[in-house]
């Protein structure tokens, strides 16, 4: 039939095997409890399960700067970890592989702004929908938010998931260093094309050394 293939098992080039070609996507419960997992996360996961190959977590902040909406889960400290490994056991026990997306919202962590929180972005300019000033980001900020991706994405190898997405769309801090609105910066990390593309690749070259220095060749990395 039509679709057949799509409930075939297909082996990815790093020898790792899903039952089918289906992939749940990271779509946002919103349900953690300050940034912990949920009961009804982990109900939530296990009656999917079974359905797809890959299942993915919706977006988890990397640092307590970087939170979209009250509800979101969290892989900013290492206290969350027995939360996102009985998480990723419920997305695993029917054989699904399971994937934390790892996210940081920039100028949008109204949230976080709400907790008293600095809140930055690229470069600082007057964004007409928000109601709170954003700062510049010094290299510093942007070094430390490199190494938070890195230390989320080993939480996530602690706590078991087969792989780490990184959401890098939806103007997120790493889509807003890649637009020509949000990024005026006239330094490395700004101005040309190539400049505006090097936060979000330091970030995925950054998150390549974690899984390699942690021996995971058969890690996912979305």
């Amino acid at each position: 039939m039509l679709y057949d293939k799509l409930l075939e098992p297909i082996t990815f080039a790093n020898g790792t095997q899903i039952f089918n070609r289906i992939m749940m996507a990271p779509m946002c419960d919103d349900s953690s409890d300050n940034g912990y997992v949920t009961a009804g996360q982990l109900t939530y996961m296990r009656a999917r399960a079974a359905n797809a190959g890959i299942m993915v977590t919706g977006y988890a902040y990397v640092n307590d700067s970087g939170i979209q909406v009250a509800g979101q889960l969290s892989a900013a400290h290492d206290d969350r970890v027995a939360g996102l490994r009985e998480l990723a056991t419920a997305m695993k026990s029917k054989g699904a592989r399971a994937i934390l997306q790892l996210s940081h919202a920039g100028r949008d962590s109204g949230p976080s702004q709400a907790a008293g929180k600095r809140v930055y972005a690229p470069s600082k300019m007057d964004f007409p929908w928000l109601d709170y000033d954003v700062d510049e980001m010094t290299t510093t900020d942007i070094e430390n938010v490199i190494h938070d991706f890195q230390a989320a994405t080993q939480r996530a190898i602690d706590a078991g998931f087969d792989g780490v997405e990184i959401h890098d769309c939806h103007h997120d801090l790493l889509q807003q260093f890649f637009s020509a609105y949000s990024n005026h910066r006239n330094d490395q990390w700004g101005g040309s094309l190539e400049r505006r593309m090097a936060f979000p690749l330091a970030v995925l070259k950054a998150v390549k050394e974690t899984i390699a220095t942690a021996n995971k060749p058969d890690f996912i990395l979305g």
